[in-house]
C-alpha cells in the first residue's frame, strides 16, 4: 500500500501511516534528500504519528549536491535552511552574520515566502554587498536548472526544490602548506 503525502496534508497523512504501523505493518516514510539536513520538522512527525523515535538512513542532501556542484567546502559554508514551520527570524539574522563574516552560504528557501528573490532582498535590506556572486539551483540531480549573477540580480521566481548559494566576497586561501613554510611533510 503505498500513501502519498506533500506539506499541507502529511499531518494528516502520518496518521494513516501510523495506524498501518500499529496494526504490525512495516512502514517506509520516504523523504527526498536527508532528512537530517532539511527535515527535521518532518522526522518529529513521524514519530509523533508513530509514538516513539524511528531508524533513519541518510540520503544525499541538495546541500551537499550545491557544495559539489558549487566546489565549496562545508567549513568555509554556512548551511542554513528555512524549509520548517515557525519563526524564522533567528535563522535569518544567522544568514547575516555568517554573510558579514565572510563566509559561503548554502541556502534552502522557504516555500514559498522566503524563496531566493527574497533571501537577496533581505541581504540586500541588510547591508550585503549585492555584487556578492550568488547562484541558485532547481532540481539537483534531476532535470536541474541553474542561474548564476550578483545577489543584486536574484529577483526571478524559482520553484520550491530550489537551493541557493551566496558566495563569499574572496575566495579562502588554500589550506595546504607552502614550499616556504617548511612546513611539507617530513620537514616539520
Amino acid at each position: 500500500m503505498r500513501v502519498g503525502m506533500n506539506y499541507r496534508d502529511q499531518t494528516a497523512r502520518l496518521k494513516e501511516v501510523a495506524a498501518l504501523h500499529h496494526t504490525g505493518k512495516r512502514c517506509v516514510v520516504a523523504f527526498m534528500g536527508d532528512v537530517h539536513f532539511s527535515g527535521f520538522q518532518f522526522l518529529e512527525r513521524v514519530e509523533l504519528a508513530c509514538g516513539h523515535t524511528v531508524d533513519t538512513v541518510p540520503g544525499i542532501s541538495s546541500a551537499q549536491m550545491m557544495a559539489s556542484r558549487g566546489r565549496v567546502c562545508f567549513d568555509e559554508t554556512a548551511f542554513l535552511t528555512f524549509h520548517r514551520r515557525g519563526d524564522v527570524q533567528p535563522f535569518k539574522r544567522h544568514l547575516i552574520h555568517a554573510l558579514e563574516d565572510g563566509r559561503n552560504a548554502i541556502v534552502i528557501p522557504r516555500p514559498w515566502d522566503f524563496m531566493p528573490r527574497d533571501i537577496a532582498a533581505h541581504c540586500l535590506e541588510h547591508g550585503i554587498d549585492g555584487a556578492r556572486p550568488a547562484e541558485v539551483w532547481e532540481a539537483l540531480t534531476q532535470d536541474e536548472a541553474s542561474w548564476s549573477g550578483r545577489l543584486d540580480e536574484c529577483t526571478a521566481e524559482f520553484s520550491d526544490l530550489s537551493i541557493m548559494l551566496i558566495r563569499a566576497p574572496a575566495e579562502f586561501p588554500s589550506q595546504l602548506d607552502s614550499p616556504e613554510s617548511g612546513a611539507l611533510a617530513g620537514n616539520a
